[in-house]
């Protein structure tokens, strides 16, 4: 009896060991999926940045809001599309602990996750995205 006892609690404990390290691998796959929408460029809300290009999209004749000038797409196949100033263009990303890599064209955009934000640097200007 107390021989069964054991291999109960053995099997219990290779079980939950299992569980958990099948648990922890799968945190390397999460995906992003949703639109972020930007909120800050280069330390700016976006509204005072779209108010300081109004002017000249105007003289062009085309209408700029948030989701236009700049949003990004994950879905669960690890695609994202990545829309600013309403061109939309493709690509894959991978997520990494707090690091999202997207590689759109030819180019490869290293960004930080913090809950639903995504931000990243490129040129000294900061970008800041919200989950719609």
């Amino acid at each position: 009896m107390k021989m069964m006892k054991n291999i109960k609690k053995y099997v219990l404990s290779a079980l939950m060991v299992a569980f958990m390290a099948l648990t922890l691998c799968s945190c390397g796959g999460k995906t992003l999926e949703g639109t972020y929408v930007v909120y800050e460029y280069g330390g700016k809300d976006i509204d005072t940045v779209i108010a300081e290009v109004k002017e000249q999209a105007e003289a062009e004749n085309v209408e700029i809001t948030p989701a236009q000038y700049l949003s990004l797409t994950f879905d669960a196949n690890k695609n994202v599309k990545m829309t600013a100033m309403g061109a939309t263009v493709d690509g894959t990303y991978e997520v990494s602990g707090d690091t999202v890599t997207m590689k759109v064209k030819d180019k490869e955009i290293s960004a930080t996750v913090n809950g639903n934000e995504i931000s990243w640097t490129d040129k000294n200007i900061t970008a800041k995205l919200k989950k719609k």
